[in-house]
């Protein structure tokens, strides 16, 4: 998970961060919805990772 983010969610997240308030960047719809995707597949693996580990523990 750490790693992922660190490897495909921030280099998405500095773009942004590197620019003036307001400003948005040439292929800013690119990146939102690659940043999206990447964040639900994310949370599904992670909610699946839960799943399991509360399913053995039973």
């Amino acid at each position: 998970m750490i790693l992922s983010s660190v490897v495909i969610a921030e280099p998405i997240n500095s773009k942004f961060r590197r620019l003036r308030e307001g400003q948005v960047p040439a292929a800013a719809e690119h990146y939102r919805t690659h940043w999206r995707r990447f964040h639900a597949i994310r949370n599904i693996a992670g909610i699946a990772g839960f799943a399991c580990l509360a399913a053995a523990a039973v």
